[in-house]
């Protein structure tokens, strides 16, 4: 009788079959061709839509909104920026377009605007006239930053505006007289209303021309206030003790200094 014999490895419980993966090998085109797609799809795409846009005609410069206000008319910026239209809207210089405007008078400043995709937003901002200042003669309209901004045309009326009286240009301190007169209104709004003229001095120095009193006041930018407190409390004895007054200073520190009328012989 044949006996077979057959030798096994023992069982070893909970082991796992190993799997070995098979490695396809790459294509070296495929490789080389997948950063190139990559490269066209983020740099081609792009420049391709950007060089539409700068040469496409959808985006010349057609539709101009124009807001201004009463010194500056609509028309006057319209022909302005007319010789713009037409050109391509993302070329466009806004500042180019502001200096333009700011030749202007009464131009402050402007707020523009590209509107995609062929317009263009202009607000005008308007220089604000704060008084009159005289020299040479003439009257000019000034900003709150003493910029001369306009002569005032002989058809116009003053109207409200004070009017800063100045010998010498270089004098001129806009800012300083619109505090002094800041102060006033806080101090003695009556005598505010009856301002009519201020004369420059010097840098701070000034002297004004108020219906509310018979004489000239003469104030400095850091004392409007103590001055005036000072003035109402002697007004009374100063009307009944004195006739008539060339000016009162109040620029020294506690005194109300009266400069009285000169009279000849």
């Amino acid at each position: 009788m044949r006996i077979l014999r057959v030798q096994t490895e023992p069982s070893v419980p909970y082991r796992r079959r190993r799997f070995l993966k098979s490695h396809r090998r790459r294509s070296l085109w495929a490789a080389l061709l997948r950063p190139l797609a990559v490269a066209i799809l983020m740099v081609g795409i792009p420049a391709a839509a950007g060089m539409w846009i700068l040469r496409s005609p959808k985006f010349l410069l057609r539709d101009l909104e124009v807001t201004a206000g009463e010194r500056v008319p609509s028309a006057w910026v319209a022909a302005e920026l007319e010789r713009y239209r037409g050109q391509h809207l993302l070329w466009l210089s806004l500042d180019d377009i502001e200096g333009r405007l700011l030749r202007h008078p009464w131009v402050g400043g402007a707020e523009i605007r590209k509107q995609l995709p062929d317009g263009l937003v202009v607000s005008v901002i308007e220089r604000v006239p704060v008084a009159l200042l005289r020299h040479g003669g003439e009257l000019f309209y000034v900003d709150g930053t003493g910029r001369e901004i306009e002569k005032l045309d002989s058809r116009e009326a003053a109207g409200d505006f004070v009017v800063i009286d100045v010998s010498d240009p270089k004098l001129v301190s806009v800012p300083q007289a619109m505090t002094v007169i800041a102060d006033l209104a806080r101090v003695a709004p009556e005598w505010r209303e009856g301002l009519a003229e201020m004369r420059v001095l010097g840098p701070r120095d000034f002297r004004l021309q108020t219906a509310a009193v018979p004489f000239p006041l003469l104030v400095s930018t850091e004392r409007v206030e103590a001055g005036i407190l000072n003035l109402r409390r002697f007004l009374p004895e100063i009307l009944r003790r004195y006739g008539e007054v060339a000016a009162v200073d109040l620029r020294f520190s506690g005194q109300v200094v009266i400069q009285p009328i000169r009279r000849e012989g």
